[in-house]
């Protein structure tokens, strides 16, 4: 994407049961554990380990993060970022994912058009008169310039 362009990825809300799971998506962000935590948490959803919020903190608890997940779980900051997860499920009226919302108004589907997607970036640009975006520079990692040495 352009330097102008983000995407955001957003837990969706449609039951009230869902509003935990929203919390915790928050909760997994904030504190940046993603990668540790993603795959563990649907692997205990999908295990049945999961069941209910009293359930989700005894797992959260047994886990070498836990402390720090489940503080941010607790926080007023991960309840009010599931609200805003609903309000935004039902604002933009999602009914499946991936839905991609595009300026706010376009509703994309096939998240996996992406020239579609280029197109209506590219529009919402030109309706709020924006500048063409800065190039996106490359940034390579120190581990990136080792493996290419390395497949030399």
């Amino acid at each position: 994407f352009a330097s102008d362009t983000v995407l955001r990825q957003e837990h969706v809300v449609w039951q009230p049961a869902h509003q935990t799971l929203a919390r915790l998506a928050a909760a997994v962000k904030s504190t940046g554990l993603s990668r540790q935590a993603n795959q563990a948490i649907f692997k205990a959803l999908m295990d049945g380990v999961v069941t209910d919020e009293t359930s989700l903190k005894n797992w959260i608890q047994q886990q070498p993060y836990g402390s720090r997940l489940l503080a941010a779980y607790n926080s007023p900051q991960s309840a009010a970022a599931a609200q805003t997860m609903q309000q935004q499920t039902v604002t933009y009226n999602i009914t499946k994912t991936p839905t991609v919302v595009v300026g706010g108004k376009y509703e994309l589907t096939d998240s996996k058009n992406m020239t579609v997607m280029q197109e209506l970036i590219e529009k919402v640009r030109a309706e709020r008169g924006m500048p063409a975006p800065a190039p996106r520079t490359m940034v390579r990692s120190r581990g990136a310039a080792i493996a290419g040495q390395a497949n030399r």
